[in-house]
């Protein structure tokens, strides 16, 4: 099908949910409704607050299939600019006269759809509504109207559209399939982690394979960054119980003894202030030796929802306490450039590393200057920029685009030109200022890097992303070891053993079970490698090899096994 065609059907199911909107609720406001590359929304000033999203979307879904069935016309008609802002004024769609007040032409098009419904657009569509073969709804939102958060919020429905039915079915079909990989599931199933609802909603425990692979995924961080002199320390919670529940907030908390804290400074400030602590003395200390170059520290940080979703259980999407790396870089202004591409370079490396090019990003960057740089590097590094926007704050965020086609902000990055004015301030008395910072041979520059937003949510996203079957770098055991019975356990620990000593994360099952027990155990918990061992790989000092995504390869040594490693 042309992509020409593939625009027709997705434009005009658009048009045909505005219409099964209005038939349901016929005082709503339309506001726009564009196809787009996945299929096709339309939004609505509606209350639809007493409705399920559910059952909304069904009902909506059913009037959209009786239009369809109609098989309505599609007519372009040309009203002029007069008569259209009159007749839009009387039907009361505000948005569609603001949409209008941009179109100079004197004469407006529309498109009619059979004779109860008129919509401002431009086309095309198809001949009919009949030439739609499938339309499903997916999902609703609450957006902003043009997107602007100082307008009003309106309802976006989202939806795909299909030539026929039986790719409507085809679709539907792979959706269920989607549905296996649920973390919820397969993160149990996987023994990554448990819940208890004795605990509480959304309380959950990572176990052995979760604490490993979550422990894996920071040490692939870490190599990348302290290879560029990241250095690890640790922050420690201090909090005020009153002000934890008061504001609903988390993260650091300096005894009031110490400094009277203002509640919106109550999370960044406090951070800020204990990495200055750690920072500052490593500036004074190091500034001779690296000229003014970059002083860098990251930690964990834990961080608390006081109130967690209560009626859905998330999974590891939304705990009460999760954790998150979090960086601290300094630098000379003058090298804002070279630093700012350094550290987007990072970021976009090691999320291609876990989950490919499915990696977009959001800029809001007050100064016009410095969002071209940031937006010319993250083009040169191949990063689909979703949104620009010129704002008071510095702020890059990345976001994820999961197989449920879902958006995740994973990481993020802010910049404080003016640290100097922070470190000579009156509110910050209580850090020891180093003379360095006195000096006025240069402006001091500062990034906070959030690398990880959501350790247990990057978690559940891999387990999806990958259906259970770990990248092999963060997989907690890339092998395991399966004797045939207990009378080969002798054999399968020296080979355990000597995999382990060549750096092969590696254990073995040496349980009475059967060996059938075993394999299907060792399957369902998807080790890259199964190594299985009886009596002829015992007497040859070899092994039984089979990967866990193709067909066995057959008898191997060990170093003919690291090889194909």
């Amino acid at each position: 099908m042309q992509d020409q065609d593939l625009e027709k059907i997705r434009h005009s199911s658009a048009h045909i949910l505005a219409q099964a909107v209005l038939r349901l609720y016929p005082q709503t406001r339309l506001g726009i409704g564009p196809a787009t590359d996945k299929g096709f929304y339309y939004e609505f000033d509606v209350d639809f607050t007493n409705t399920s999203p559910k059952k909304l979307l069904i009902e909506i879904e059913q009037e959209i299939n009786q239009i369809v069935e109609e098989e309505l016309p599609f007519n372009q008609v040309f009203i002029p600019r007069d008569e259209a802002i009159d007749m839009l004024h009387q039907q009361g769609q505000i948005y569609k006269s603001e949409l209008l007040q941009q179109i100079s032409d004197p004469e407006i098009s529309f498109y009619k759809t059979g004779e109860e419904f008129i919509d401002l657009c431009r086309g095309p569509h198809l001949l009919d509504t009949g030439k739609v073969g499938g339309i499903m709804l997916k999902s609703i939102q609450r957006v902003h109207w043009l997107n602007d958060e100082s307008r009003p919020q309106l309802w976006r429905i989202i939806g795909i559209a299909f030539k026929t039915k039986e790719e409507l079915i085809k679709y539907q079909q792979n959706l269920e399939g989607l549905k296996v990989r649920d973390h919820r599931k397969t993160g149990q199933d996987l023994a990554i982690y448990s819940f208890d609802n004795n605990q509480g909603t959304n309380v959950h425990s990572l176990l052995n394979h979760g604490v490993k692979t979550k422990n894996l995924i920071i040490q692939e961080l870490a190599k990348t960054i302290e290879a560029d002199d990241f250095k690890q320390v640790e922050l420690k919670n201090y909090w005020n119980k009153t002000k934890f529940f008061e504001n609903n907030l988390s993260g650091y908390y300096l005894p009031t003894d110490i400094i009277e804290l203002k509640s919106d400074h109550l999370i960044t400030n406090n951070q800020l202030i204990q990495a200055l602590e750690l920072l500052l003395p490593m500036l004074e200390s190091e500034y001779q030796d690296t000229g003014g170059q970059v002083v860098k520290i990251y930690f964990l940080n834990e961080y608390y929802k006081q109130n967690p979703a209560t009626k859905n259980d998330k999974g590891l999407y939304e705990l009460g306490l999760s954790e998150q790396v979090i960086g601290y870089t300094t630098f000379k202004f003058s090298d804002y450039k070279a630093v700012l591409r350094k550290q987007l370079e990072y970021l976009v490396s090691f999320y291609r590393k876990l989950f490919g090019d499915n990696l977009t990003a959001i800029l809001k960057i007050g100064d016009l200057n410095l969002l071209e740089e940031a937006a010319t590097i993250l083009i040169d590094l191949k990063v689909d920029l979703t949104k620009l926007q010129e704002s008071n704050s510095y702020n890059i965020s990345f976001l994820y685009r999961d197989i449920y086609e879902r958006d995740w902000l994973v990481a993020s990055l802010e910049l404080n030109d003016s640290l100097n004015d922070y470190l000579t301030s009156s509110y910050y008395s209580v850090i020891k200022q180093p003379n360095l910072i006195g000096s006025s041979e240069f402006k001091l520059g500062m990034f906070k890097i959030v690398f990880i937003e959501n350790i247990e949510a990057m978690l559940a996203l891999l387990i999806e992303q990958f259906a259970g079957l770990l990248p092999f770098a963060i997989t907690p055991y890339q092998a395991i070891v399966l004797p045939l019975s207990q009378e080969y356990n002798s054999y399968a620990r020296t080979l355990t053993k000597e995999l382990q000593s060549k750096g092969v994360r590696c254990l073995a099952d040496f349980s009475n079970r059967t060996y059938k027990t075993k394999l299907d155990n060792a399957l369902k918990l998807k080790y890259h490698y199964i190594l299985s061992v009886g009596e002829q790989e015992e007497k040859n000092k070899v092994m039984s090899v089979k990967p866990a995504s193709s067909e066995e390869l057959g008898l191997m040594s060990i170093s003919e096994f690291l090889q194909k490693l």
